[in-house]
């Protein structure tokens, strides 16, 4: 996630999801929180997060700092920085063919980012892994650094958010590209609020190099509902170019978010209320 959209929102926001993908192989838990600070003229988030890809496990806690400048009328710009602590677990066993046993590494990752958005219209950048970090478990193993990953996005959105009621509608669309050593993908969805009714589809196409496709293209499919502060949503992805082979091409994801600390914002400052998580 971009760093710079930490406080965007204005309000203090709390999202949580839980993700298990490929009948249990993957499972991913996550939490955030940010929030408008104006002692500090700028957002500040927090996030956490714990994934398992079978006996691997990762471990990280991210702090985001977003400085907001009202550059533009009706506008904003948020340039962001962040840094995370993470920790990756391997319990490896190997029947005598290489070193077996409980592998870990700590080290540090930090990232930027850049958010302009209005009303109805948002456009990003961010660049994750500034460092390239070492990521070798293996003792007397060769180095293996974590590529920087870049990352362009937008959304927009055309009607009426609903109000407190529910009345009201509102259709929007995003897309967002990313590109990490010789892979890249291509995100691109269109999302509808109707009454309190969340819709939404999506299409993931992923490369290998400039043209082969790999293991990446995915359909997914939104519901979800909103009141008042509250929203839960429910994601299921169907990957399209893998063998037909029941739960193992799917993936499931919960996620369920709060609005806190409805305040008074400076005068000029744009509310960024994205229609999807």
């Amino acid at each position: 996630m971009n760093p710079a959209m930490a406080g965007a929102g204005g309000v203090g926001r709390f999202v949580s999801a839980y993700r298990d993908q490929w009948a249990g192989r993957y499972k991913t838990i996550f939490a955030s929180y940010d929030q408008y600070m104006k002692k500090l003229k700028g957002g500040l988030g927090l996030n956490a997060l714990l994934d398992y890809a079978g006996t691997l496990k990762t471990q990280r806690v991210e702090l985001d700092y977003a400085y907001r400048h009202g550059f533009f009328e009706k506008g904003n710009i948020h340039v962001a920085a962040s840094a995370a602590y993470q920790n990756k677990h391997l319990d490896l066993v190997t029947n005598g063919f290489g070193p077996s046993g409980s592998f870990s590494k700590d080290y540090l990752d930090f990232s930027a980012g850049l958010l302009a958005y209005w009303k109805k219209f948002n456009v990003g950048v961010s660049v994750d892994h500034l460092t390239e970090p070492d990521e070798s478990l293996i003792p007397g193993s060769s180095e293996t650094k974590l590529p920087m990953q870049y990352t362009a996005h937008f959304s927009t959105q055309f009607g009426q958010l609903p109000d407190e009621s529910g009345k009201g509608k509102c259709f929007g669309a995003q897309g967002r590209y990313t590109a990490q050593g010789p892979f890249s993908t291509l995100d691109l969805g269109v999302n509808a609020q109707l009454w309190r009714i969340q819709l939404g589809f999506s299409f993931s196409n992923g490369f290998a190099g400039s043209s082969d496709i790999f293991d990446a293209d995915i359909l997914t499919l939104r519901l979800g509902f909103r009141k008042g502060r509250f929203n839960v949503a429910y994601n299921f992805d169907l990957y399209s170019n893998r063998p037909s082979n029941g739960a193992y091409n799917q993936g499931h994801e919960a996620v369920a978010g709060f609005e806190l600390f409805r305040k008074k914002m400076p005068e000029g400052f744009q509310q960024l209320k994205p229609l999807a998580f």
